[in-house]
């Protein structure tokens, strides 16, 4: 508590009555009436004259219980005119019979103002003068004509603030006073009771809270509103985009640090909070520390239209959920943040640390939309973000980073004990997530899993050390976009670290970095265990010197569906599997239509691909070999609608207790995911809420998120298809490189081909669905080849649902898992046995685990770039090294062979074909190949109608050449290979432009075949 002049500014409980106060009423008596007699009013000495545009006569305002804490004499009377122009008046007080009379030195002219505040002096101990706030807030009508001052506002004795809460008339904040009271009333047990979403309070004012903050606590600070969970601050409060300036809190061992602590069904809107100095150890944020959910509720709270500017947020050692706005999403607690700044506040602490929000605990929901970071976010161990640092379910839409983010800084070198996974532009951590409509420019470092967008959704693994089998969430990434460099030790990607991962549309521009022994890193994905990919372009180089996979678009991923990839970036590296699109890939991958202009250095030992190094394992694939494909996460519903899951009978304890070993040596969670199944997806251009969001937004609110989100989103989207046409328009090929009397124009064609079928895939949801469909019947084509068992073919038909990216209004993976109420995500044996889907993923689950095959479909592909190495066992033109049962057909490869390596695996097409795989219909005209389709090809492989054209450029060795060799002028002739190329139908795959010079280039694709 402060006292000055018998002036005390506490909440109503703590104020006192002092025994000289009818002393000195009297002494002002006496000194009004000398003051009558011995001076004119308007030329007091030493007071400054007014000179604003409201003097008028009117100088007396009485008021009554809202005055009755104050017991100040002189004061200065803060004034807000009808127009908004704030202005002062000196004067001297005096209250008589519960009745405060405040003189004003100089009058006011007839109109409505209102009173915001009264400023008192108080003399320090060295003599300086600091001005203490008391709250006012009501309006005054002045009639200079009639000398009458009216006030209209009524006054809440109870909660000591004018207003009646409602919306219509709301609590008044006019001083950082008031939100002294507005503390005092909340963190009252029998108060807080009282409080409900639906009471309102506003801003009327600028508010200065250095000196307020000193007078909560000289040491510790601002005590924030909502102290502790128990008594969350519950209603509207709306900061009218005032600024609340110089808040400090200084509490490094508090939870629930901020302007508010703990927050429960609030609605926090247009605050702006400049140069927060503010240091807290859990739950802390500029404005809310926390979002509480009580009991099993689920609690809904929502940010709108605020701001932080300057300043910092931090943590100490040991610190967790530490954000630029908001530090924590409680359990089962759902938080939306809509038209949200952080405008340059710094932002650090240990765990999951973000630049709008920090953490979202197991179970939460957070939705984020519009929101941009500009403020540097830095995590010592795990989860940094732009926008979130670690979350549970997340959606993310219309939202930018332009701030540098460094994550892992304490695990950059040595052991992960403490973490250090998750650092991403946009989110750090999630559980299972969707980001839209958003980009990247900022710089990212991080250790493991780091991103342009997101950094990992990684739940945990099942060794003791961070490089034992990993499981993932799922995360769907639309419309996106990377600028910034991106480095770490591995799992780095322009787009995202590690996941489950979808993307279409997305492109990245950074320049990719990964320094770990055995690293893996990919112009969009480092490390996936599914990756569904479409229409996804990659222009930053890729570079490592230590990497076990690494490529111009995944550095690796178990379970594939790769259309419309595209690399324009420089792939220089020394790996184990180096591609141009990806770097090794899984037994259950479909590539279709992928470019790669980009050059593929590579100086490691193993396998070099124009599109993808390695394909395939040979060996056979078990339950937990593939447990980063069974992770459990949210539920997708588009209206309140989505597949269905069942749980039978008591399976889920008994398997949970069956594969309790299995869990024992999770460590490290980034995030735990189970179903929670009451998710509702938000498009931009059709916006569905769901947990009560309608009761935490007026009508008007939520047009205004519409409006604002339309915008935004708008604008990224169309800057990301003009990025993405950029990238494409700025190659120039490099015509010198090809064969003699080849003409390079044919590569013009080749492009328009190439954005035809994208057209075609984005032109309506019925032709996104027939790529999708396609994309697994390939798949499924194959493993029937290969098996012939209906099982099989019933399970890979169930998956559909399941590797898709639908690209209309609403975009979902649908897929639903469930961990059964375990503290960790469940592995491939448990969720075979306890869940039912209809549709969705589960079926992938069971499509790895049957069958010991490779059903790896790549066909249509192209590659332009020169393959350099001097040191790869197997190096290919479109594929190195194509493992068993894979099939490789009606590709076509342009690049050239530039390295004295050993040839005898070196293939235009591939390096090695081993048994049973399938090299059909492919072109190669590149150069300085070994072999200008198959270097070398095991017995069973089915090798025909292949052709190439090396002009004289290179000797084909004659042992193994399966593969005709066609004329200059047989190259542009229709006829000539109308019998084995597909160049007419309904869905021509290959085209011919009779022209000198000309070679047969990619026309449909073959995944635009219509669904029969």
């Amino acid at each position: 508590m402060i006292k000055a002049n018998n002036l005390s500014y506490v909440g109503e409980s703590g104020r006192n009555t002092s025994l000289f106060r009818m002393t000195k009423h009297l002494i002002v008596l006496v000194c009004i009436a000398m003051a009558m007699f011995s001076c004119d009013d308007t030329n007091e000495p030493n007071k400054p004259v007014p000179t604003d545009a409201y003097i008028g006569t009117q100088r007396q305002i009485t008021l009554g219980a809202e005055m009755k804490g104050f017991t100040g004499i002189d004061f200065e009377c803060v004034i807000k005119a009808e127009d908004g122009t704030v202005f002062r008046r000196s004067g001297s007080h005096i209250r008589i019979n519960g009745k405060s009379i405040l003189t004003f030195d100089t009058g006011l002219k007839s109109g409505v103002y209102r009173l915001l505040a009264l400023e008192v002096p108080v003399v320090g101990a060295e003599s300086d003068t600091t001005w203490i706030d008391y709250g006012l807030g009501c309006r005054v009508r002045i009639s200079a004509e009639a000398q009458t001052a009216i006030v209209l506002d009524s006054y809440d004795p109870e909660m000591n603030l004018v207003g009646e809460g409602s919306e219509d008339d709301p609590y008044i904040i006019s001083s950082a006073e008031h939100l002294w009271r507005l503390r005092d009333y909340t963190n009252n047990d029998d108060n807080n009771k009282k409080l409900t979403k639906d009471t309102h309070f506003r801003m009327e004012a600028d508010i200065r809270m250095k000196d307020i903050c000193t007078s909560s606590d000289r040491h510790y600070g601002w005590l924030p509103i909502g102290a502790i969970p128990e008594n969350p601050f519950r209603g509207v409060f709306d900061g009218q985009n005032y600024k609340i300036q110089g808040l400090w809190i200084d509490r490094p061992h508090s939870p629930g640090v901020g302007l508010f602590g703990f927050i429960d069904q609030a609605t926090i809107k247009n605050v702006i909070v400049s140069n927060p100095d503010i240091t807290g150890n859990y739950a802390v944020g500029a404005i809310v520390g926390a979002t509480t959910s009580p009991g099993d509720i689920r609690g809904c709270s929502s940010l709108h239209g605020c701001v932080v500017d300057r300043g910092s947020v931090t943590a100490p050692e040991g610190s967790a959920g530490v954000g630029g706005l908001v530090g924590v999403v409680d359990c089962t607690g759902f938080l939306s943040v809509d038209s949200c700044y952080n405008a340059g506040t710094r932002v650090s602490g240990d765990y999951a640390v973000g630049g709008i929000v920090g953490a979202g605990s197991l179970y939460s929901m957070t939705q984020v939309l519009a929101c941009e970071n500009k403020g540097s976010v830095e995590a010592r161990y795990t989860g940094a973000g732009g926008i979130v640092g670690s979350v549970d379910s997340l959606m993310i839409i219309g939202c930018k980073n332009n701030a540098t983010i460094n994550g892992g800084t304490g695990a950059m070198s040595g052991n992960m004990d403490k973490g250090g996974y998750g650092t991403g532009g946009i989110a750090g951590g999630t559980g299972v997530s969707f980001i839209y409509s958003s980009q990247n420019t900022g710089n990212i470092t991080g250790a493991v899993g780091v991103g342009g967008i997101i950094g990992s959704t990684r739940v945990g693994n099942d060794d003791s050390n961070y490089e034992g089998e990993l499981l993932y969430n799922n995360s769907l990434v639309k419309n996106c976009g990377n600028t910034g460099n991106i480095s770490g030790r591995t799992s780095v990607g322009g787009i995202c670290g590690e996941a489950q991962f979808g993307a279409y549309a997305v492109y990245n521009k950074g320049a990719i970095t990964a320094a770990e022994n055995q690293c893996t890193l990919g112009g969009i994905v480092g490390n996936t265990s599914i990756t569904v990919l479409h229409n996804v372009i990659n222009q930053g180089t890729v570079t490592s010197t230590s990497a076990e996979s690494a490529a111009g678009v995944v550095g690796k991923t178990t379970w594939g569906a790769l259309y419309g990839c595209q690399n324009y970036g420089n792939v220089a590296v020394t790996s184990k599997y180096a591609g141009g699109i990806a770097g090794w890939v899984g037994n259950n991958t479909v590539a279709n239509y992928c470019l790669n202009t980009g050059l593929v250095n590579n100086n490691g030992t193993r396998a070099t691909g124009g599109i993808i190094g390695e394909a395939g394992d040979a060996r056979v694939w078990t339950g937990m070999d593939i447990a980063g494909c069974v992770i459990g996460a949210a539920e997708c519903v588009m209206v309140f609608a989505g597949p269905i899951l069942s749980v039978t009978g008591n399976a889920v304890t008994q398997n949970v207790v069956k594969h309790a070993e299995a869990f024992k040596k999770f460590f490290n969670v980034l995030h735990v995911g189970e179903a929670t199944l009451d998710w509702a997806m938000v498009a931009y251009d059709a916006v569905t809420y769901s947990m009560s969001l309608y009761d935490i937004f007026t009508e008007e609110d939520l047009k205004e998120i519409n409006v604002n989100l339309n915008t935004k989103a708008t604008a990224i989207d169309n800057d990301v298809k003009a990025t993405i046409k950029s990238i494409q328009d700025s190659y120039v090929f490099d015509a010198t490189k090809l064969p003699q009397g080849i003409n390079g124009a044919a590569i013009t064609g080749y492009f328009d081909n190439f954005n035809k079928a994208m057209d075609f895939y984005q032109a309506s949801d019925d032709n996104n669905s027939i790529i999708n469909y396609n994309l697994n019947r390939t798949r499924e084509e194959r493993v029937g080849e290969l098996e012939h068992r209906q099982e099989i073919k019933e399970i890979v038909q169930k998956s559909i649902a399941g590797t898709c990216i639908i690209v209309g209004s609403v975009a979902s993976i649908v897929s639903t898992f469930a961990t059964a109420g375990t503290m960790t995500a469940v592995t491939a044996g448990v969720m075979a046995s306890i869940l039912t889907f209809v549709g969705g993923a589960n079926a992938i689950v069971e499509c790895a685990t049957n069958f010991e095959v490779n059903a790896i479909v790549v066909n249509q592909c192209t590659n332009l770039g020169t393959i350099k190495t001097t040191t790869s066992d197997y190096v290919g033109g479109i594929l190195g090294y194509t493992q068993q049962n894979c099939k490789l057909t009606d590709c076509l490869n342009v690049g050239n062979l530039d390295g004295n390596i050993n040839k005898a695996h070196a293939g235009g097409i591939t390096g090695e074909a081993d048994y049973r795989s399938v090299i059909m219909r492919n072109v190669s005209v590149g150069t300085n190949w070994f072999n200008p389709i198959a270097a070398h090809a095991e017995s069973t492989v089915d090798y025909s109608d292949n052709f190439y054209y090396s002009g004289g450029t290179y000797a084909v060795l004659p042992y193994y050449n399966n593969a005709t060799s066609v004329t200059l002028e047989q190259l542009h002739d229709k006829t000539f290979f109308e019998k084995v190329l597909n160049l007419s139908g309904s869905i021509p795959l290959w085209q011919i432009t009779d022209k000198s010079g000309f070679f047969p280039i990619p026309y449909h694709s073959e995944m635009e075949t219509p669904i029969q």
